[in-house]
């Protein structure tokens, strides 16, 4: 019995609706696999009712397949206006609100969403990496 089972489902969902764009994301049957593993160690612990969000919001809010942190966003119904929430309460945890505020507002301005979940996740003290942002995500 494979492991990642949901995770293999939401890949053949997510080719199915990209098709050609989503196969090209993954140049080799190993690419896959490591996708897989990588998207594994968050969709497996997502609920039904996230996956379903994430798929609803990729049929209809994205012509371009979705990063992990992306669909892990759309899953938790965690829209520009969360996203921005969420990382103030952070940085107020932090004690550095003020200068992080006028951060984020600066790249609101400038329709830099990118900008703030970056600073999400550096304010929550994860490198980079996907999976571990999206983790935290899921914990809070």
């Amino acid at each position: 019995m494979s492991t990642h089972t949901k995770t293999r489902a939401l890949f053949a969902r997510l080719r199915a609706i990209y098709g050609a764009r989503w196969s090209s994301c993954y140049a080799s049957p190993e690419a896959v696999e490591l996708a897989i593993a990588e998207w594994a160690d968050v969709a497996e612990r997502m609920t039904d009712q996230q996956l379903q969000t994430g798929i609803a919001w990729a049929k209809t809010a994205s012509s371009w397949p979705p990063s992990l942190a992306e669909f892990v966003h759309a899953g938790l119904g965690m829209d520009d206006a969360a996203i921005r929430e969420r990382a103030i309460k952070l940085c107020l945890r932090r004690r550095r609100a003020e200068a992080t505020y006028r951060e984020i507002e600066r790249a609101e301005r400038e329709g830099r969403m990118l900008a703030v979940r970056e600073l999400v996740a550096e304010r929550l003290g994860v490198d980079r990496a996907l999976p571990a942002t999206a983790r935290r995500y899921l914990d809070a």
